[in-house]
């Protein structure tokens, strides 16, 4: 409704208030400021009456459609008639009439066009019919009058010899005094002579032209003029307060140039039939009259000549003389008077009194005289032959100045002419608009049935003229709509005519189609028009939903206790709720008023940070913001501001508006929970540190107890080889268990050293089946879902299967060794949000490990991933399976997440990113034959700490490896500057000062493509952080078969590929 470009206004709820659209603004004029939410009557209380009829048959249900209705109202100060075309229809609240929705057009211009031209019609007739210029005259001015609803209409002419005005006539009859004439009053005649029309009202104390004791009135003068000047007027009045509009006055010119030429034509006809008649009067007397002749030749102001052919003589009286524009006195000679005639109408004059010389006729024409002084005049000459019996031919006659009958006789031909095109138009359109209107029309007999139908009928319901002509309506009407219709129809038998009457008609396909009605009675039919209104009536229905919404939304907005208000892009305030103009005067102590530039209001360094924010929701922008504002000697809050912008029906932003809460306690208790927070985190992370140290110390305190126990057992002589191999089988694994231990802290700290590749996460799992299936015995059943479909991660696979086992054995446990273990693979789009983390969308392979075991406490979940953290038994497990979980997984970029209910049992979903399905998976070469021997393959050892270097270089012996040690890659890239061909691999430790390992390995790489480089270390941030990058990596602590196993792999790599070329 507030966009729409059709004028509507809504009328809500028992107090008739009055609620309206934009595009009615400019109806209301002086009356918009504060219409808004006041009750009609107030609005509109001349119009009420009108109305008001048919706006509680509304209310009723009943709606109503009125065309050109007359309605009287107050506009520019005075009360105008004006016409409408308008619409009632009821808006429903539930099963009630709650409001009624007015859809308007002002049709008085239309109307008054329609009433001008028929006007004018008449008035042309009436002018025509009229017999005498008094009777003309007074018609005109009557007909004038009354349809302008003045009090009296008079028209005088002007003489320009005299500068007088002589009265014509009047309306209404009896006093023929015109102020105007009579009483010009200063000014006046100057805009007058100058074409331009005098509206004066007397209320203004303006001079005028009013008369004594009628200072009630207010007056309209329009001149009329022709090629010389002012040549009369028409003059109009009527009471105050009216006043005259430009319409008004451009029908006035009109009419006063129709009457002025209809007077002109009828004048010069009386006055020529006069002067004919009384000439022939004195001549047939035998000139006994000559001073009656004489009397009645200057009433009609004819010029009296004696023209003798023979001796070209010509006698003039001086009004021919004057419309000649001859000296007054001295002869006068026909060549003189031919002179100022055009060629051709002195060649017809003596045609003319050559033919009258033979048969006596009267010679009347026409002739065009051109005067000294430049003006052109149209003369009718009329003249008799006398001839004496000598032949002697004299042409006796009169001249009559016709040059302004001329032209109102020209005039009114035109407008003759206008009119019968205006008719002949008209009809035409007629027939035109019967069979191209897109409305239906028709005449409707007693019984229903159509009488005619126009194209329409079968345009818009798909009927042909045929089956129109043999249905009833009553056949084609909705059958809820029948009843209604009839009703309507009786009315309109009853003489009353139906505007607006809607019901449905059936279409051929079956659909219906809302049609509105304009239903008239005459000579036992109803003609009618109908419109289709289907999509204002569907309209009716989204905008009764609209406005309910919209109400709503109002309600909601209004009782909202957080502040919003709505501005423009001039940063002006259009709407704003009750708790917004509160809490703005409770912060400023000022209230804000609609119109308001809203930063403006704020203190100066405020008034920047707002109109900032407000030009980024202007532009666009969705966001929220915290910001302080407020007065600071008052109160200056911090304020939570979410800013959006408002955009119309084709997405054009015309404002927008923020909605904020007051945050102070929040963010003061927020600060204060920040400062308990840091010193909590501080005391844990001292906490953590010393339960990490104190879990690690109590770990390997174990393991070095059966290492210390078991060499000083070894020491003993005489040991027999059974005890000695137990005894070193017993190092061995404490080592391994050792090796465990860091493996798993590392990975937990994200510090481990990967070796990632692409491989089929679901196929890794079908691999370590049968192996999960003993870990976890054989009273749990382990159950696999697999996807048909590959799902690929690049990740390090020995960590992948590591955290499998982990997963697996904290399942079995909490189920305490029996239940049902369930392992699935999936690929997931997205990595489910929880309590304590966001959704994460992305291609992610999903590996799940579900129990039927007692459930996670909800006030642990949180500590399940710490480092030692248990709730089993001492003995029973060191509390980093789930760390090494976490670690490999936030390690290789992905997550876990763990969904709990105590119980029935646990779910673990480790999330890793999916690889590429054209991602390369890495081959491993095949292993070397398991031979320790090292054959006398040349090794350049890289070490810095001297008791690993003399040990590792004394292994490598025994092992049958050539050996040179390097105490830093410095000297290491010295030792292969001296011939890189003594090596055939590098074998280094990461951890060096100066140039690490990682550097050494690359430098190699780039100077001696060929050569292989081994690193081994027990811990580097550099290969944590970034991967081995391709390098062959042996992980401390290691074994000697590990040591001989790596390096006979990538020595037998790199003779495959010298020896194959690839």
């Amino acid at each position: 409704m507030l966009n729409s470009p059709e004028s509507m206004y809504l009328v809500w709820g028992p107090e008739r208030t009055f609620l309206f659209n934009d595009a009615y603004r400019p109806i209301l004029g002086t009356r918009l400021d504060g219409a808004l939410g006041q009750p009609l009557p107030m609005v509109w209380p001349d119009a009420w009456g009108a109305v008001r009829a048919a706006l509680e048959r509304a209310f009723a249900g009943e709606a109503g459609r009125f065309v050109d209705d007359p309605i009287a109202m107050a506009r520019h100060g005075n009360e105008e008639a004006t016409w409408w075309s308008y619409s009632f229809s009821p808006v429903h609240d539930g099963s009630e009439v709650s409001g009624v929705l007015c859809l308007a057009t002002e049709t008085t211009d239309r109307v008054r066009a329609r009433q001008r031209s028929g006007f004018l019609l008449k008035l042309s007739d009436a002018l025509r019919g009229s017999d005498t210029s008094g009777r003309l005259i007074a018609d005109g001015c009557e007909r004038l009058g009354r349809h302008l609803g003045a009090d009296r209409c008079g028209f005088a002419e002007y003489d320009v010899a005299t500068s007088k005005f002589e009265t014509a006539g009047t309306w209404p009859g009896g006093d023929d005094r015109i102020p105007c004439v009579t009483d010009p009053g200063p000014g006046v005649m100057d805009a007058l002579q100058a074409g331009r029309s005098v509206r004066v009202d007397a209320a203004t104390g303006a001079p005028g032209p009013y008369r004594q004791g009628e200072p009630d009135r207010t007056t309209l003068c329009v001149p009329v003029m022709i090629e010389n000047g002012l040549a009369a007027i028409v003059h109009v009045e009527r009471a105050l307060p009216a006043r005259w509009t430009q319409e008004e006055e451009s029908l006035v010119r009109d009419v006063s140039g129709r009457i002025f030429a209809s007077f002109c034509r009828t004048r010069a006809q009386e006055a020529l039939s006069t002067g004919h008649e009384r000439l022939e009067t004195a001549l047939t007397a035998t000139r006994k009259g000559q001073a009656r002749l004489s009397m009645a030749i200057n009433i009609a102001r004819l010029g009296i000549f004696e023209w003798d052919t023979v001796t070209g003589a010509v006698e003039m009286d001086d009004r021919s003389r004057e419309i000649f524009g001859l000296a007054p006195e001295g002869p006068v000679h026909q060549d003189e008077v031919f002179s100022r005639l055009e060629k051709v109408d002195v060649e017809r004059a003596h045609a003319l009194t050559e033919a009258a010389a033979v048969d006596g006729t009267e010679v009347v024409a026409d002739y065009r005289v051109t005067r000294p002084d430049g003006t052109t005049r149209t003369i009718l000459s009329s003249s008799e032959p006398l001839q004496d019996e000598g032949g002697h031919l004299r042409m006796i006659g009169v001249f009559h100045d016709v040059t302004v009958l001329r032209q109102a006789e020209a005039d009114l031909r035109t407008l003759n002419a206008d009119l019968e095109r205006q008719v002949v138009e008209r009809t035409q359109a007629r027939g035109r608009t019967w069979t191209l209107t897109p409305d239906l029309m028709c005449a409707l007999d007693r019984r229903g049935y159509l009488v005619t139908s126009n194209p329409a009928w079968q345009t818009l319901l798909g009927w042909s003229d045929v089956e129109i002509a043999r249905t009833p309506i009553w056949d084609l009407l909705h059958p809820d709509d029948v009843e209604r219709t009839r009703a309507g129809l009786e009315r309109i038998e009853d003489g009353q005519p139906a505007v607006g009457c809607a019901n449905r008609y059936r279409r051929k396909d079956g659909s219906y189609r809302w049609i509105s009605w304009i239903g008239v009675p005459e000579d036992g039919l109803v003609y009618c028009t109908g419109r289709d209104v289907t999509v204002e009536k569907e309209r009716e229905v989204a905008l009764a939903a609209r406005t309910a919404e919209r109400d709503l939304f109002a309600t909601i907005v209004e009782t909202d206790r957080a502040p919003i208000c709505a501005f423009d892009h001039d940063f002006r305030l259009i709407a704003f709720n009750q708790a917004h103009s509160d809490e703005f005067h409770r912060i400023f102590g000022y209230r804000v008023n609609l119109g308001d530039v809203f930063p403006d209001l704020f203190t100066e360094d405020q008034a920047h940070v707002m109109r900032a924010l407000m030009a980024r929701a202007l532009a666009g922008e969705v966001f929220t913001v915290v910001e302080e504002f407020g007065d600071p000697s008052i109160v200056k809050p911090y304020w939570e501001v979410s800013y959006t912008p408002l955009r119309d029906g084709d997405g054009r932003i015309f404002g927008a508006f923020h909605h904020a809460q007051d945050i102070t306690e929040r963010v003061r208790a927020t600060a204060e929970l920040d400062r308990a927070q840091d010193a909590l985190r501080q005391a844990q992370k001292m906490e953590a540190v010393g339960q990490l140290t104190g879990g690690v110390a109590h770990d390997f305190n174990n393991l070095l107890t059966v290492i210390m126990s078991s060499t000083d057992l070894l020491k003993r002589p005489n040991l027999p080889e059974e005890r000695r191999q137990r005894y070193i089988g017993a190092i061995s694994d404490t080592v391994t268990r050792a090796a465990k231990l860091t493996g798993q802290l590392l990975a937990f700290a994200r510090r481990q050293a990967l070796k990632p590749e692409v491989f089929d996460a679901a196929r890794s799992v079908e691999t370590i089946e049968e192996m999960i299936g003993t870990l976890t015995g054989s009273r749990i059943r382990t159950v696999t879902r697999m996807p048909d479909e590959a799902c690929l991660i690049d990740a390090d696979p020995s960590q992948f299967e590591t955290a499998i086992v982990n997963m697996a054995v904290n399942a079995r446990d909490a189920m305490d060794g029996e239940g049902k273990l369930t392992i699935s693979v999936r690929n997931v789009a997205a990595i489910p949000g929880d309590r304590s983390h966001a959704r994460v969308v992305g291609r992610f392979v999903a590996l799940s490990i579900s129990d039927t075991g007692t459930g996670i406490d909800a006030g642990i979940l949180d500590r399940i991933f710490e480092p030692f953290f248990t709730t089993k038994e001492v003995g029973h497990g060191t509390g980093l399976g789930l760390s090494q979980v976490i670690g490999f997984a936030k390690q290789s970029g992905g997550e876990v997440r763990v969904v709990s209910a105590i119980g029935e049992g646990t779910t673990f979903t480790l999330y890793l990113p999916r690889a590429a399905k054209d991602a390369p998976a890495v081959v491993d070469d095949a292993d070397p034959a398991p031979l320790m021997d090292g054959h006398g393959t040349r090794v350049l050892l890289v070490e810095d700490n001297r008791d690993v270097g003399n040990f590792a270089t004394q292994t490598l012996h025994d092992l049958g490896y050539e050996t040179v040690w390097a105490m830093d890659a410095r000297q290491a890239l010295a030792e292969l500057a001296k011939a890189p061909d003594r090596f055939d691999v590098v074998f280094s430790d990461v951890v060096m000062p100066g140039m690490d390992g990682v550097e050494l390995a690359r430098e190699i790489g780039l100077r001696y493509v060929d050569l292989p480089v081994v690193l081994a270390s027990g811990y580097s941030h550099v290969l944590a952080q970034n991967g081995t990058d391709g390098l062959d990596l042996l992980h401390k602590p290691y074994s000697v078969e590990q040591l001989s196993r790596i390096l006979r792999k990538v020595t037998t790599r790199r003779r495959r590929v010298m020896d194959t070329g690839r």
